[in-house]
């Protein structure tokens, strides 16, 4: 392992030890567990709006452009709420960490 690592290694562990550390996990992190990523979230906004999610690489302007179209954020609301309402598999996938 390379010096870098393991300083950053030994001051992460210092910190989780003064109850000073946080974790950060990206949107895809809870996948594993059944709830969708970013892409998939917006696929059904991207085919309303005529947009292939596939080759597009901006979500957050994807998102904006819905918000533009309709003038609120109803259907981005909606489709989030639809999607983390659904009853998903309890895993140990979390319990790793």
């Amino acid at each position: 392992m390379n010096s870098e690592i393991n300083v950053f290694i030994n001051k992460y562990v210092k910190e989780i030890r003064n109850n000073n550390a946080a974790f950060f996990a990206g949107a895809g992190f809870s996948k594993e567990s059944g709830y969708v990523d970013w892409k998939t979230l917006l696929e059904s906004i991207a085919s309303e709006l005529g947009i292939e999610v596939e080759k597009e690489h901006d979500l957050v302007a994807l998102a904006q452009y819905c918000y533009n179209k309709h003038q609120n954020r109803g259907i981005i609301n909606d489709v989030i709420f639809e999607e983390f309402l659904k009853q998903k598999e309890e895993t140990t996938f979390f319990w790793k960490i």
